[in-house]
Protein backbone atom coordinates (compact mmCIF):
# COMPACT_ATOMS: atom_id res chain seq x y z
CA UNK A 1 0.00 0.00 0.00
CA UNK A 2 1.34 3.28 -0.93
CA UNK A 3 0.76 6.33 1.36
CA UNK A 4 1.80 9.76 0.02
CA UNK A 5 2.34 11.71 3.28
CA UNK A 6 3.82 15.91 2.87
CA UNK A 7 7.80 16.00 2.84
CA UNK A 8 8.02 16.94 6.27
CA UNK A 9 6.01 14.23 7.71
CA UNK A 10 7.90 11.57 5.58
CA UNK A 11 10.40 9.71 7.51
CA UNK A 12 10.40 6.27 9.65
CA UNK A 13 9.10 7.64 12.88
CA UNK A 14 5.67 8.89 10.85
CA UNK A 15 5.87 5.51 8.79
CA UNK A 16 5.78 3.47 11.66
CA UNK A 17 3.23 5.15 13.17
CA UNK A 18 0.73 5.34 9.99
CA UNK A 19 1.41 1.77 9.55
CA UNK A 20 0.73 0.68 13.08
CA UNK A 21 -2.68 2.75 12.23
CA UNK A 22 -3.50 0.41 9.61
CA UNK A 23 -3.21 -3.06 11.69
CA UNK A 24 -6.02 -4.80 12.84
CA UNK A 25 -7.36 -3.99 16.56
CA UNK A 26 -6.71 -7.10 19.26
CA UNK A 27 -10.00 -7.43 19.21
CA UNK A 28 -11.00 -8.20 15.67
CA UNK A 29 -11.47 -11.69 14.98
CA UNK A 30 -8.57 -12.25 12.67
CA UNK A 31 -6.31 -10.78 14.76
CA UNK A 32 -7.42 -12.97 17.93
CA UNK A 33 -7.00 -16.18 15.39
CA UNK A 34 -3.77 -15.25 14.54
CA UNK A 35 -2.69 -14.68 17.94
CA UNK A 36 -3.77 -18.28 19.11
CA UNK A 37 -2.50 -19.96 15.41
CA UNK A 38 0.42 -18.58 16.60
CA UNK A 39 0.65 -19.53 20.19
CA UNK A 40 -0.70 -23.11 18.85
CA UNK A 41 1.95 -23.51 16.53
CA UNK A 42 4.77 -22.09 18.72
CA UNK A 43 3.75 -25.21 21.05
CA UNK A 44 3.14 -27.99 18.87
CA UNK A 45 6.53 -27.23 16.85
CA UNK A 46 8.39 -26.97 19.45
CA UNK A 47 9.54 -23.49 18.01
CA UNK A 48 11.94 -21.12 19.88
CA UNK A 49 9.14 -17.85 20.69
CA UNK A 50 11.93 -15.33 18.77
CA UNK A 51 10.18 -16.89 15.61
CA UNK A 52 8.33 -13.68 15.79
CA UNK A 53 11.43 -11.44 15.56
CA UNK A 54 12.18 -13.16 12.21
CA UNK A 55 12.55 -11.03 9.13
CA UNK A 56 11.36 -14.25 7.03
CA UNK A 57 8.23 -14.84 9.41
CA UNK A 58 7.22 -11.31 9.33
CA UNK A 59 7.71 -11.26 5.72
CA UNK A 60 5.36 -14.21 5.48
CA UNK A 61 2.81 -12.87 7.78
CA UNK A 62 2.88 -9.41 5.86
CA UNK A 63 2.69 -11.07 2.57
CA UNK A 64 -0.76 -12.66 3.80
CA UNK A 65 -2.08 -9.57 5.73
CA UNK A 66 -0.27 -6.76 6.15
CA UNK A 67 -2.56 -5.46 8.76
CA UNK A 68 -1.86 -8.41 11.26
CA UNK A 69 0.01 -6.85 14.11
CA UNK A 70 2.94 -9.08 15.15
CA UNK A 71 3.33 -9.48 19.33
CA UNK A 72 6.94 -9.41 20.54
CA UNK A 73 8.36 -12.19 21.43
CA UNK A 74 7.83 -10.88 25.27
CA UNK A 75 4.23 -10.85 24.35
CA UNK A 76 3.91 -14.01 23.45
CA UNK A 77 5.76 -15.70 26.40
CA UNK A 78 3.13 -13.34 28.66
CA UNK A 79 0.17 -15.08 27.16
CA UNK A 80 1.77 -18.45 26.95
CA UNK A 81 2.64 -18.52 30.58
CA UNK A 82 -1.20 -17.24 31.54
CA UNK A 83 -2.72 -19.84 28.57
CA UNK A 84 -0.56 -22.31 30.87
CA UNK A 85 -1.85 -21.36 34.11
CA UNK A 86 -5.35 -21.36 33.42
CA UNK A 87 -5.61 -23.74 31.26
CA UNK A 88 -3.01 -26.86 31.54
CA UNK A 89 -2.04 -26.85 35.29
CA UNK A 90 -5.37 -27.21 36.47
CA UNK A 91 -6.13 -29.94 33.65
CA UNK A 92 -2.87 -31.76 35.26
CA UNK A 93 -3.76 -31.41 38.63
CA UNK A 94 -7.26 -33.07 37.82
CA UNK A 95 -5.28 -35.93 36.23
CA UNK A 96 -2.46 -36.25 38.84
CA UNK A 97 -5.78 -36.57 41.33
CA UNK A 98 -6.40 -40.02 39.78
CA UNK A 99 -3.47 -41.23 40.83
CA UNK A 100 -2.85 -43.52 43.67
CA UNK A 101 0.11 -43.84 44.08
CA UNK A 102 3.51 -42.67 41.63
CA UNK A 103 7.28 -41.77 41.19
CA UNK A 104 8.93 -38.61 40.83
CA UNK A 105 11.81 -38.79 38.31
CA UNK A 106 14.53 -36.10 37.82
CA UNK A 107 16.86 -34.84 34.96
CA UNK A 108 19.42 -32.36 35.12
CA UNK A 109 21.51 -30.71 32.27
CA UNK A 110 23.32 -27.56 31.57
CA UNK A 111 22.06 -25.50 29.09
CA UNK A 112 24.56 -23.72 26.55
CA UNK A 113 24.70 -20.57 29.03
CA UNK A 114 25.88 -23.19 31.61
CA UNK A 115 22.64 -22.29 33.61
CA UNK A 116 21.60 -25.36 35.56
CA UNK A 117 18.34 -27.03 34.26
CA UNK A 118 15.93 -29.52 36.12
CA UNK A 119 13.07 -31.40 34.94
CA UNK A 120 10.64 -33.32 37.11
CA UNK A 121 8.24 -35.70 35.74
CA UNK A 122 5.68 -37.68 37.45
CA UNK A 123 4.31 -41.58 36.52
CA UNK A 124 1.95 -43.60 38.04
CA UNK A 125 -0.69 -45.90 36.15
CA UNK A 126 -4.01 -44.26 35.48
CA UNK A 127 -7.67 -46.18 36.37
CA UNK A 128 -7.55 -47.35 33.13
CA UNK A 129 -4.30 -49.04 33.95
CA UNK A 130 -2.09 -46.78 31.02
CA UNK A 131 1.53 -45.97 32.00
CA UNK A 132 1.32 -42.36 32.40
CA UNK A 133 3.95 -39.67 32.37
CA UNK A 134 3.71 -36.04 33.21
CA UNK A 135 6.23 -33.12 32.97
CA UNK A 136 5.54 -31.52 36.14
CA UNK A 137 8.21 -28.67 35.64
CA UNK A 138 11.75 -27.88 34.18
CA UNK A 139 13.40 -25.25 36.17
CA UNK A 140 16.47 -23.47 35.98
CA UNK A 141 19.11 -22.92 38.74
CA UNK A 142 21.27 -19.93 38.46
CA UNK A 143 22.94 -21.20 41.81
CA UNK A 144 25.13 -23.32 42.84
CA UNK A 145 23.10 -26.92 42.47
CA UNK A 146 23.73 -28.49 45.87
CA UNK A 147 21.41 -31.13 47.83
CA UNK A 148 19.61 -28.61 49.14
CA UNK A 149 18.88 -26.46 46.15
CA UNK A 150 17.47 -30.01 44.07
CA UNK A 151 15.73 -30.86 47.38
CA UNK A 152 14.15 -27.29 47.67
CA UNK A 153 13.12 -27.44 43.99
CA UNK A 154 11.66 -31.03 44.12
CA UNK A 155 9.62 -29.49 47.36
CA UNK A 156 8.03 -26.43 45.83
CA UNK A 157 7.06 -28.90 42.28
CA UNK A 158 5.75 -31.76 45.34
CA UNK A 159 3.68 -28.77 47.15
CA UNK A 160 2.54 -27.33 43.64
CA UNK A 161 0.75 -29.96 42.45
CA UNK A 162 -0.51 -31.45 45.96
CA UNK A 163 1.47 -34.65 45.52
CA UNK A 164 2.79 -35.16 48.84
CA UNK A 165 0.77 -38.05 49.60
CA UNK A 166 1.52 -39.86 46.50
Amino acid sequence: MKVNMPKELQGEKYTIAILQALKYSSLEPIQKRFNQALQYCICKDKLPMNLVNGVGFQNLVHTMDPKIDIPSRSTVHRRLKKDFDSLVIPKMKKLLCTAYKGIISLDGWKSRRKDGILAFKYHFIDSEWKLRNVTLAIKSLNVSQTSDTIKQCYDDVIRQYGLGDK
